[in-house]
């Protein structure tokens, strides 16, 4: 193949034209003539670019791949404006030309260079530093209509107005504000208009949008600075901003935006739109989000969540300072705490035996002629909107009763009857026949979801316990003594907390039902526990001191003692449990429980210590374990 031999397909070619292509065939493809044809087809495309000198100066960038429509356009834009982000290049000469080789192949090529000028050392260094993700982008698009037009919708390069202002805004903002924007900002940049429909662009100007990019790239550089140090804790940012957006009719409408940044620490967490709007709920009622404002940016190989989403009031009165204020201050918490965890649906068939064995145990406890039905519940699974219990019951059939399913369909319940089989299972006194009934009762999930949108069961089976009474009549709930023990302990606890306990249902429940030995739920004295959460909330609230890293406070008095662990590392409360296992006693048990608030971790210890000796001896197991945590 002769480099020499080439010609151009379009008749009455300047020779000039043809002599600028050999120069540029000479210096990219050195020794061409000893090149096969298929040699050179496997080279294409060529990219290279001349020998670079001190700037000021002048750099070549050389082309030559097999042709096709706006081949150079792409060539030539990616260099002039992606080479430097932000600004274009000052090219001083650009030349291109379609040819092929003369006898050897009729295959059409392009021929082509761009000569930038390079006035700045900084943007000399920028080349240097942006060339290789160039190089590699050119690739891709120079062997693609495709590829070509999907890179250049992803680096932002159509003909939208708004677009462009947007570069150049945030192009000004990383030369205003190098300390905080770095080049890098433009992939930030090019994601979101990507991402972006054409309905929000058009609804929103190009400075708003500027700053939600600007916000994204400062929160993700923040989130992930924050993780290395920490990457255990969960992270939130929030910014609030008052905006101005247009309808397809022309009219303004003031909305409120949210830009949210959240760091996830398990795979299987999930935040979307009705989770923040529950969050804003819980401080601004009748909130609902702006159809299409909705931006999430995530990706499974980054911890950190990027979300931007404008609501406004039903009643589309605007927000006031008061509102806007309360937001700023409560809702990066309240944000903590909506994030969901998904879970794989459990696949564990109910096991007959197990029925059986209840039906057996239900039926021996009928041994007068006054005893009320006795009933299992348990829970049986959760489908995408409701909770499924089991309710095994085994009742003396009387004069007048009627099946069970004749109750569901005369009295007016919200549980939905499912039946499964009626048996019976043998007579009190010859005369009253005793009869086993299973069948399942359904409820709407919604309704137990807490503040972290997991499913209160505890609530849950108690309300179904107390509905069935209500339809069937009373009964004995055989295998929920416990929880109702529990549960009226626990609204004791809540009627001596009053508006404390309101204000904090969701860090109550938790210190609660965290409490260990499980048995102290039933057992623990409301006015113990009353103190021990009030001494909790205190101190969570009150935080950590400038360099503290753990914190130690006891109350002790004549028959008991109460000790709060704070800590902003979790890990503390395994070697803490160990020492206190080693002091309790089955008959001095000590309870301890654990809870997590604003990114605080705090343990909670009660003792009954009649002896001082026993006393000193808690105290400094626990020392001893937190100097080991320290250390």
């Amino acid at each position: 193949m002769k480099i020499n031999k080439i010609t151009t397909p379009y008749a009455g070619q300047d020779e000039l034209y043809i002599q600028a292509l050999k120069k540029i065939l000479a210096k990219i493809v050195p020794n061409g003539d000893d090149l096969t044809l298929e040699r050179w087809k496997k080279l294409l495309p060529i990219i290279e670019w001349s020998k670079i000198g001190t700037s000021p100066c002048k750099l070549s960038f050389f082309l030559c791949c097999s042709s096709r429509p706006r081949v150079f356009r792409f060539f030539q834009e990616m260099i002039s404006r992606w080479l430097v982000p932000g600004q274009w290049m000052n090219t001083t000469m650009q030349f291109a030309i379609d040819f092929t080789f003369q006898e050897d192949d009729t295959t059409l090529y392009t021929g082509a260079e761009v000569v930038l000028q390079v006035s700045t050392k900084k943007q000399l260094e920028q080349i240097l530093k942006n060339f290789p993700i160039i190089e590699t982008e050119l690739r891709i698009g120079l062997g693609s209509s495709y590829q070509a037009n999907r890179i250049m919708e992803i680096k932002g390069l159509s003909a939208d107005e708004k677009t462009a202002m947007i570069q150049e805004n945030i192009a000004s903002v990383v030369k205003r504000r190098p300390q905080d924007f770095d080049y890098d900002i433009f992939s930030e940049m090019q994601h979101f208009l990507v991402l972006c429909k054409d309905e929000f662009k058009a609804a929103r100007n190009y400075r708003h949008m500027s700053r939600i990019v600007c916000f994204h790239y400062l929160f993700r550089k923040a989130l992930k600075h924050s993780l290395e140090a920490f990457p255990n804790r969960r992270f939130v940012s929030l910014k609030l901003l008052r905006v101005t957006i247009s309808s397809h009719r022309g009219t303004k409408q003031r909305v409120l935006g949210l830009v949210i940044g959240l760091s996830f620490l398990q795979e299987n967490e999930l935040f979307e739109e009705r989770h923040a709007l529950k969050a804003i709920e819980a401080f601004i009622p009748n909130v609902k989000g702006v159809p299409g404002s909705l931006f999430i940016n995530a990706s499974k190989a980054d911890p950190t969540r990027l979300i931007y989403l404008e609501v406004e009031k039903v009643n589309q009165a605007p927000f006031t300072l008061e509102e806007t204020g309360l937001l700023k201050m409560e809702l990066p918490d309240e944000l903590n705490h909506c994030i969901e965890e998904r879970y794989n649906p459990i696949f564990m068939p109910r096991n007959e035996e197990e029925i059986l064995r209840h039906i057996l145990v239900l039926s021996n406890q009928l041994k007068f002629v006054r005893d009320y039905p006795q009933a299992v519940i348990l829970f049986e699974k959760q489908t995408g909107g409701a909770l499924e219990f089991l309710v095994v019951l085994v009742r003396l059939v009387k004069k007048g009763h009627l099946p069970i399913q004749d109750y569901f369909e005369m009295k007016p319940t919200y549980l939905q009857f499912l039946p499964d089989r009626i048996r019976d299972v043998g007579h009190l006194r010859k005369k009253y026949r005793k009869e086993a009934n299973v069948f399942r009762v359904q409820v709407r999930k919604d309704q137990y979801l807490r503040q972290d949108h997991s499913v209160d069961l505890y609530k849950a089976r108690l309300e179904v316990a107390s509905e069935l009474a209500h339809v069937i009549g009373e009964f004995r709930d055989y295998n929920g003594g416990t929880i109702s023990k529990e549960n009226e302990i626990f609204a004791a606890l809540c009627k001596s907390l009053e508006h404390t306990g309101k204000e904090h249902t969701f860090l109550l429940e938790n210190f609660f039902y965290s409490l260990y030995p499980a048995l102290m739920r039933s057992i623990m004295k409301p006015q113990l526990l009353k103190e021990l959460f009030l001494m909790i909330l205190e101190e969570v609230e009150r935080g950590l001191s400038s360099g503290q890293t753990i914190f130690f406070r006891v109350k002790e008095e004549a028959d008991k003692i109460l000790i709060v662990i704070v800590s902003e590392d979790p890990y503390f409360r395994r070697e803490v449990q160990k020492a206190v296992d080693l002091i309790g006693t089955i008959e001095t048990p000590i309870a301890t429980c654990f809870v997590a608030h604003n990114m605080i971790f705090c343990m909670g210890i009660i003792a009954n210590l009649t002896e001082p000796r026993n006393v000193r001896h808690l105290r400094l197991a626990i020392e001893e374990a937190l100097h080991a945590v320290v250390s």
